[in-house]
């Protein structure tokens, strides 16, 4: 079994999901558990 490691620039990325967040979903509170989901979501696909 392979295994990889997956390195994610934490600063650079909340940056962008707040961005984005505003953009798109400004009536819903950003929470952390999202921001788990998105890197789970980015990491399966």
């Amino acid at each position: 079994m392979q295994k990889i490691a997956f390195f994610v620039d934490g600063g650079y990325f909340v940056r962008r999901i707040k961005f984005y967040h505003r953009k798109h979903f400004e009536a819903h509170a950003l929470e952390p558990q999202h921001i788990v989901t998105a890197i789970y979501n980015l990491i399966a696909s």
